[in-house]
């Protein structure tokens, strides 16, 4: 047995390096920053710079405390600032940056050994604090304002805001595809964001398995609930969250079949914003919830490989 070593994924080589990766998807998410900035001003364009500098000099600065190689050259820092920078609305204060970007890569990557051991994505489950901890700043999606760059800040309704109350009026496809709507500021424009995906497919970063498959399921789940699939497509996160966060190599799964987390996740994504269908959805968590305490107690809900660092 002590032949064997136990190490965390990936285990599959490849001629690609995780810089050149790295790097593929910083272009990819070029397009929507330059589209966020244009949407909501300099504001955004300062809290891309700050997620991205304070997340490669959190790396930098733990790796060195801890005696560490140093690994800010693989990008993935970057890839973090970025993803998270998109995450947040244009009118957070600089400190939320900061506090997230700290999260994001102490917390949830370093804490766990780094590259390729950490179990959940780092970018998204800083945002899911921030939203807990200010909520009140982390919901309040301005209004796009495009080419106003240093323009007083609006408030404005998000898509799935719009469509909670019933309706779908005042906006139409352009917007959407353009992002001329309230938001975080770098999920609104889906068209920048379904190029990255395409880059992404076509330079062989991710595998198009995973994002056909969620976004048909979620036009499926529309269609099948009387609501209109391209809207519920392109509001919200959800191109984003599936070609873009969602493809994280590390937390991924296997790339052939959903989980059950995340069918849930597009049942709440498709379904959650109508009020007639919650308590449907409600009764539907709370018979799955036996199954999946079996499935993570007997299988895992872990990436496969995964192993926690010694």
């Amino acid at each position: 047995m002590s032949n064997f070593a136990v190490t965390s994924s990936p285990h599959l080589r490849d001629k690609a390096t995780s810089q050149r990766i790295m790097q593929e998807v910083c272009l990819a998410l070029a397009p929507a920053g330059i589209a966020g900035i244009i949407l909501y001003g300099f504001n955004a364009a300062l809290l891309i710079a700050i997620c991205v500098a304070t997340c490669v000099l959190s790396e930098f600065v733990w790796q060195k405390a801890t005696k560490q190689t140093v690994t800010i050259s693989d990008w993935s820092a970057v890839v973090t600032g970025l993803l998270l920078a998109y995450n947040l609305p244009a009118t957070a204060p600089w400190w939320v940056a900061v506090i997230g970007s700290i999260i994001a890569i102490v917390l949830v990557k370093q804490f766990f050994g780094g590259i390729g051991s950490n179990f959940m994505n780092p970018a998204l489950t800083a945002r899911a604090i921030l939203f807990i901890s200010w909520s009140g700043i982390m919901g309040a999606y301005p209004k796009a304002q495009p080419m106003q760059f240093f323009a007083d800040a609006v408030t404005g309704a998000t898509p799935l805001a719009t469509l909670n109350g019933g309706t779908t009026e005042g906006l139409n496809l352009l917007d959407l595809l353009l992002g001329n709507h309230g938001g975080v500021l770098g999920e609104t424009c889906a068209i920048t964001i379904i190029l990255g995906g395409i880059y992404l497919i076509w330079t062989k970063v991710i595998s198009p398995v995973i994002p056909v498959t969620y976004l048909a399921t979620v036009a499926v789940l529309s269609v099948c609930f009387g609501m209109d699939p391209i809207y519920q497509l392109l509001s919200g996160g959800l191109v984003n969250s599936r070609h873009i966060s969602g493809e994280n190599p590390v937390t991924l799964s296997d790339g052939t079949v959903l989980t059950e987390t995340e069918l849930l996740d597009q049942l709440m994504t498709t379904l959650a914003a109508d009020e007639k269908n919650r308590v449907w959805l409600l009764d539907t968590v709370m018979r799955l919830a036996p199954s999946w305490e079996h499935s993570c107690a007997s299988e895992g809900s872990l990436s496969p490989g995964f192993q926690m660092p010694e």
